[in-house]
C-alpha cells in the first residue's frame, strides 16, 4: 500500500504543494513571483539571478520546470506547476508573504496573466505587478486594472527594428547601454 502511495500521481503533486509552500514560507529576503517559465520568464529569471534576486516561480507546464530545476541559476528557486489564475495559487507562491516585493506575468497567455494583475491588484495592490500582453485590448485592460508596466514583446522589437533601421549609431549605443555589465 505505502509502495502504491508513492507512485500515485497526486498524492506526488501535494506532497511538492506543501513543500513549495513551506519554502517560501521560510524565506526571510526579498523575492520576486515569477508567472511563466518560457523562453521570456527563463531570460528574466537569469538576468535577477545574476543580480542576486530571490525568485519564486509557478508554471502551468512541468516539464518548463524541470528546466529551472537543473538549469544554470545561481540561487535555489521554489517552483511549483500549477494554474496562475488561480489566486490560492498566487498566495501558496508568497503573493501574501510580506516580503514578497513584486510580481512578473511572463505567460504566452494572455488571460493568465491578466488574470495575475487583477489578483494582485485584488488581493496585495501595493505590491507593483508587470505583465506581458500580445494583444492590444488586453493591454489596455491590465493597464486600466493597475498593472504597472504591460510590455507587448512584439512591439518593443518593432520599435528595436525600426531604431536599428533608421538610426544604427542609437540602435548600438541602446544596445550597449542594456548589455549586462559581463559583456561590456
Amino acid at each position: 500500500v505505502l509502495f502504491r502511495l508513492l507512485q500515485d500521481r497526486a498524492f506526488l503533486h501535494a506532497v511538492r504543494v506543501q513543500q513549495f509552500g513551506r519554502e517560501v514560507r521560510l524565506l526571510r529576503e526579498p523575492f520576486l513571483v515569477v508567472v511563466g517559465y518560457g523562453q521570456m520568464g527563463r531570460r528574466v529569471a537569469e538576468s535577477l539571478d545574476a543580480q542576486g534576486r530571490r525568485l519564486v516561480v509557478i508554471d502551468s507546464d512541468a516539464q518548463a520546470l524541470d528546466q529551472l530545476a537543473g538549469g544554470g541559476l545561481l540561487i535555489d528557486v521554489p517552483a511549483l506547476d500549477g494554474d496562475a489564475r488561480d489566486p490560492a495559487i498566487l498566495a501558496l507562491a508568497g503573493l501574501t508573504h510580506r516580503y514578497c516585493e513584486g510580481v512578473l506575468a511572463l505567460t504566452h497567455d494572455d488571460a493568465v496573466n491578466l488574470s495575475v494583475v487583477q489578483a494582485v491588484q485584488l488581493l496585495r495592490p501595493e505590491v507593483p505587478v508587470y505583465a506581458r500582453a500580445n494583444d492590444h485590448a488586453i493591454s489596455e485592460a491590465m493597464t486600466d486594472f493597475g498593472a504597472d508596466a504591460v510590455i507587448n514583446p512584439f512591439d518593443r522589437f518593432g520599435d528595436y527594428l525600426r531604431l536599428r533601421l533608421q538610426r544604427p549609431a542609437t540602435y548600438q549605443l541602446v544596445t550597449w547601454l542594456m548589455a549586462p555589465l559581463r559583456n561590456r
